[in-house]
């Protein structure tokens, strides 16, 4: 994990890491402690910049802001189940993800169908092969003469 993260890192401006804040060795701020599905940003080109940022054989580490406060984050590559680099597509981790993730992917609508289009249909022609308005178009409008 410590070697993608850090092409990632090296590539692009920001890598979000998806990962479970309850897992062991996670530390993140308080509010963020007991939530399941958290997202941080990391970066060696994010603004404010991370001065600290460490990507070590367990773990990804550095101090960042939340509301104007700084705090010093860890979290163990064993609590990261996605990441993801700007325009780069999504490494999963299934082994993992928490099962409430899963359980939210599986009740999640499926993506329906699209709507039936309606077919085309001619539109009447005055003798000079101009299209001609509906009357219940809005009035008033203009036509070229010749």
């Amino acid at each position: 994990m410590n070697t993608v993260l850090l092409e990632l890192l090296a590539r692009c401006p920001s890598v979000q890491v998806m990962f479970d804040a309850r897992k062991p060795g996670v530390v993140v701020p308080a509010q963020l402690a007991a939530l399941f599905h958290v997202i941080l940003r990391f970066g060696y080109r994010v603004h404010p910049p991370i001065a600290d940022l460490e990507v070590t054989d367990t773990a990804i580490s550095g101090t960042l802001c939340f509301g104007g406060s700084y705090v010093h984050c860890t979290i163990p590559f064993s609590a990261i189940y996605a990441v993801q680099g700007d325009g780069e597509p999504q490494l999963v981790l299934p082994e993992n993800i928490p099962p409430e993730v899963l359980a939210s992917l599986a009740s999640a609508p499926t993506p329906s169908a699209p709507a039936a289009r309606s077919r085309l249909t001619s539109v009447p022609q005055d003798a000079t092969g101009g299209a001609v308005t509906p009357p219940s178009a809005a009035a008033p409008f203009l036509r070229v003469v010749k």
